[in-house]
């Protein structure tokens, strides 16, 4: 992390989250345990690098990680630290952790901005429990993307999405339920939710532009996106 931030002369936000799928966990043999243990790992991984980014050797003694005078050569370009974003569904230990160690809160990938809104206030809230101005607290959400120019073409995209998707997860989906909590529809549907969200402090939305992340099956999704989304949300 600290040589891309190098790389990239300070332009890395680091992600941090507890994990949630055991099978990755076992395919590089790592210990899974419980929610608890994650999180307890997750924080100590907080002070670790906190430690580590500080540019002087590192000292602690966890229970998961123990660093004697560890240097982290080359350190990284943004000081005190890189960025560091906890990501979650946003419970109360979540965001007590959030509040206590992290620059943001992501969370993906299907919100209501009303179910969004709670949370906003439950983190804030988490904020002045730990003596932190709220406002200091960065805020960003992941959100699926069925987006086709029409009523016509969304509802023929949202047709091949639930088709596609693995396990038939979203088979008690249909197009309306959908569109509540992603970033569907058409662009003019996609950028009234963009302005619900900036509204609730909202800084960046990470887009996924299908029923799964970090596919893209359909690239005209990106295209659309790009040209009637992004342009028009960029120019207001």
């Amino acid at each position: 992390a600290a040589t891309i931030d190098q790389l990239s002369d300070g332009r890395l936000d680091l992600g941090i989250g507890a994990g949630w799928l055991e099978q990755e966990f076992d395919a590089f043999g790592y210990r899974y345990g419980d929610v608890g243990e994650r999180f307890s790992q997750m924080e100590e991984t907080f002070a670790a690098l906190g430690a580590l980014f500080s540019g002087r050797p590192a000292s602690m003694e966890g229970t998961f990680f123990t660093l004697d005078q560890a240097p982290l050569l080359p350190g990284p370009v943004q000081q005190p630290r890189i960025p560091l974003w906890i990501g979650g569904k946003g419970g109360p230990r979540l965001l007590r952790l959030a509040a206590r160690h992290a620059d943001g809160w992501n969370a993906a990938w299907r919100w209501t901005p009303a179910a969004y809104a709670e949370r906003v206030d439950a983190a804030r809230a988490a904020c002045a429990t730990e003596g932190r101005d709220p406002a200091t607290l960065r805020l960003s959400v992941g959100m699926y993307s069925l987006l086709a120019e029409d009523e016509r073409g969304y509802e023929a995209l949202f047709a091949r999405g639930r088709a596609a998707m693995p396990g038939g997860a979203i088979d008690n989906d249909n197009s309306a339920t959908w569109r509540a909590d992603t970033l569907s529809g058409t662009p003019a549907d996609a950028l009234e939710r963009i302005t619900e969200f900036e509204a609730l402090g909202v800084e960046e939305i990470i887009v996924a532009p299908w029923v799964l992340p970090f596919a893209i099956p359909e690239p005209s999704i990106v295209e659309l996106f790009a040209e009637r989304v992004m342009n028009p949300a960029r120019r207001r």
